[in-house]
């Protein structure tokens, strides 16, 4: 998201990507979204680099003094799944690529089902702590922590969903 509004051929002959990927940019307002045509390659980093000299639109049609780049890394595919079947279960993650399991939620906490955003950075579970209770979670699995979003005291609430938008 630019300050003001730009000149769009200005910006996007200076916009580079490393890995190159083709793709399709859009503007709304001063915001410039690229849409990769295909998943960027999971595993890797993502550079992005905007050269200077791109240009502001209107009457003072400054160009950009400053190069401006960020990177960001892809993270590898995981399957999320419970674990035993046959009594209280924990909630773990399956890295598709290396094999490595993860243990996200232990099974002393008794899950009882999940759902993931559509980030896949949050999972949203329910335990059954024992007492008859039940007990929704937000889990972040990037470091962010276990968060208690609401206790059903004495009674047993499952299959919590989160909406497409996060809401």
């Amino acid at each position: 998201t630019f300050s003001r509004g730009m000149q769009i051929a200005s910006v996007e002959e200076r916009l580079k990507l490393e890995p190159a990927v083709d793709g399709q940019i859009t503007w709304e307002g001063r915001t410039l979204t690229f849409t990769p045509s295909q998943p960027w390659p999971s595993g890797g980093a993502v550079r992005v680099s905007l050269e200077a000299g791109g240009r502001a639109s209107g009457l003072l049609a400054l160009p950009m003094p400053e190069a401006y780049s960020w990177s960001f890394d892809v993270a590898a595919p995981r399957l999320a799944y419970l674990y035993p079947t046959s009594g209280p279960a924990g909630l773990y993650s399956l890295n598709l690529i290396t094999g490595e399991i993860q243990t996200l939620v232990p099974e002393s906490e008794n899950v009882l089902d999940f759902d993931v955003s559509a980030t896949g950075i949050d999972i949203y579970y329910t335990s059954a702590p024992g007492d008859g209770s039940t007990v929704l979670h937000r889990f972040n699995i990037l470091g962010g922590g276990d968060q208690v979003l609401l206790g059903c005291d004495q009674a047993i609430c499952r299959a919590g969903r989160i909406s497409p938008t996060g809401d």
